[in-house]
């Protein structure tokens, strides 16, 4: 989560690394034999991840131990994964030109993304409820509302901070400076597209040909463009912690939503969709381009923070 610099480019060039906040840019490590190995880890993923799966669900286990089991085994495997394809395949991550970690710096960028993220969720939600003319109090979310269900008291929120760590960790940390390798002017949007597609196909290892299917192409969209949203969030501030705390303000109001109901509220329309993952909506997808230019514009506010 530290901040990157440049510490090989001189001139015009390191300002402009100081501003992107990226920094990985040897020609030499360019070869074709990097998207192989990106394969072949990636396979070994997945075959490790689904090997897993099925052998919990022959222990029997109850249903949501297993799928704590399951969580638990897949990010498991994708931190020694990663581990593993920096260790021996990748000729020179930049990994010597992070900084040390500066917790003060992280968790003010966490906090502010998070919130600030979290806010403008709750303000589109409200927008939407006013546009369908739903009424802003109901009784049913109201009477949903407790101090366990809806603070960090509740573990779930601990959780929800904990994957949006390993998930940022893996892909943007790991997956998507791999990918932004060479001098290329399209090394940034290559990286942002192949990284967010991934991101989105990993969230469904038990069935991934459901993927080409049209019921799971809303979901599939909404997560690349989540991806995207991420990337650009860790590129334009160079810290992985605005990127964690967005993902995780994300994470908190889906959260909310489905503990008070609200989720109910919001289906069924055109604005939000009709499944219960408002990943799907067309509005959330808006909500993800509008703070994907607000990381574009906010992104040297955002890297000072985290100095």
């Amino acid at each position: 989560m530290a901040l990157l610099t440049d510490k090989g480019v001189e001139g015009s060039a390191q300002a402009h690394a100081a501003v992107s906040g990226f920094v990985h840019r040897d020609p030499t490590d360019c070869k074709q034999a990097r998207i192989l190995w990106l394969i072949v880890f990636g396979a070994v993923f997945f075959l490790a991840a689904w090997g897993s799966r099925a052998g919990s669900a022959l222990m029997n286990l109850p249903a949501d131990v297993r799928a704590t089991v399951d969580y638990i085994i897949v990010y498991a495997f994708g931190l020694a994964i990663s581990a593993a394809l920096v260790r021996y395949a990748w000729t020179s991550p930049p990994w010597d030109t992070w900084t040390t970690f500066r917790w003060k710096g992280i968790l003010a960028g966490f906090a502010v993304t998070s919130t600030a993220t979290f806010l403008a969720a709750a303000v589109a939600e409200n927008l939407v409820l006013v546009l369908l003319g739903t009424p802003l109090y109901s009784s049913a979310v109201w009477h949903a509302l407790s101090w366990r269900r809806v603070t960090i008291y509740d573990p779930s929120w601990i959780g929800v901070i904990l994957v949006a760590a390993v998930e940022e960790l893996i892909f943007r940390g790991v997956l998507f400076n791999y990918l932004l390798y060479g001098t290329s002017r399209w090394r940034v949007a290559r990286a942002t597209l192949m990284s967010s597609v991934i991101f989105a196909l990993a969230h469904n290892l038990r069935d991934p040909l459901a993927w080409f299917t049209t019921d799971k192409a809303p979901l599939l969209l909404g997560l690349t463009l989540l991806g995207v949203l991420l990337a650009t969030a860790y590129f334009n501030t160079g810290s992985l912690a605005c990127s964690a705390g967005i993902h995780a303000g994300l994470a908190w109001i889906g959260l909310l939503n489905g503990r008070t109901h609200l989720d109910g509220l919001l289906r069924g329309n055109w604005l939000m969709g009709a499944s219960k993952d408002l990943r799907t909506a067309p509005m959330v997808w808006v909500l993800f381009i509008v703070l994907m230019i607000a990381c574009r514009l906010a992104g040297r506010r955002l890297r000072r923070l985290t100095e």
